[in-house]
């Protein structure tokens, strides 16, 4: 079963954030709550969790911008 990864509040003007790098490649197995993904804002770069254990399937591409 696939779980989405979700971007948490960047701040009340931050609508989207750009996907830095990926930390763990395709394919890869992680355990919950390892880094997965950096994001870039204007004002932060923040690492995301795993939300479960699985191996990961990148929807998008480093550079890729996301919406929150």
């Amino acid at each position: 079963m696939a779980t989405d990864i979700t971007i948490p509040q960047l701040g009340e003007s931050i609508n989207e954030a750009v996907i830095a790098s990926w930390l763990k490649g395709d394919g890869d197995y992680v355990e919950r709550d390892a880094e997965i993904v950096e994001l870039d804002t204007d004002q932060v770069t923040m690492p995301l969790p795993a939300p479960v254990a699985g191996v990961i399937t990148h929807g998008a591409v480093a550079g890729a911008a996301v919406p929150r």
